[in-house]
């Protein structure tokens, strides 16, 4: 009405959820898998410690280890912003993978209160992470048309790892120190994610 031509990302109708760029697709679909694993998971870590960390964990204790991972989000969300300035939104989600991993790492090898907490507070700096960079790089690099639905995924993909989360949880509750094998198995979600993505 103006005499302006339409925005070419709005005028074109021919794009569908397959045809966004790969990037958007694969993370919309996985990349928050790993953020929805590592917070659920600990439903079960919880329940079959015993005494691996030295002592029986008293509730202040469960709470500490619980909650240190919120807090490591807070701070990774603000961190992230400032990763993806300096070294480009691919960079910055690749930082939260290796946290991701260093996390689990921790978490498995933990024989003591205070490495289980590091390990859990190293995750939450990943969570934090995910939460802030994901959803940004999706917005960037999706058609308009369904950048939406893209980060509807993305969140659709953190319950989708809490749902799996819970399934480990319960395979390997019969297995001598299985909660090691549950936190371990978080870098698995991830290498199918570098699989996927970025390619």
């Amino acid at each position: 009405m103006l005499g302006l031509s339409p925005s070419p990302l709005v005028s074109v109708d021919c794009f569908s959820v397959l045809n966004c760029p790969s990037d958007a697709r694969t993370l919309g679909c996985f990349s928050n898998h790993t953020t929805g694993y590592d917070t659920g998971i600990i439903s079960a870590v919880l329940v079959y410690l015993d005494n691996d960390l030295g002592k029986v964990l008293n509730s202040g204790e469960k709470e500490l280890i619980t909650s240190i991972t919120s807090g490591g989000a807070f701070i990774g969300a603000i961190a992230a912003g400032l990763t993806a300035d300096r070294f480009g939104r691919k960079g910055a989600i690749y930082m939260g993978c290796f946290l991701f991993i260093i996390g689990a790492i921790l978490q498995a090898s933990s024989y003591s209160l205070a490495q289980m907490t590091v390990g859990r507070l190293v995750v939450g700096f990943g969570v934090g992470s995910a939460a802030m960079i994901v959803p940004l790089y999706i917005a960037e690099v999706a058609p308009a048309k369904y950048r939406g639905r893209m980060i509807g995924l993305d969140n659709m993909s953190i319950t989708g790892g809490q749902l799996i989360s819970y399934g480990i949880g319960a395979a390997l509750a019969k297995v001598d120190h299985g909660w090691r094998a549950m936190v371990v198995c978080s870098p698995f979600i991830f290498l199918l994610r570098k699989r996927l993505t970025f390619e």
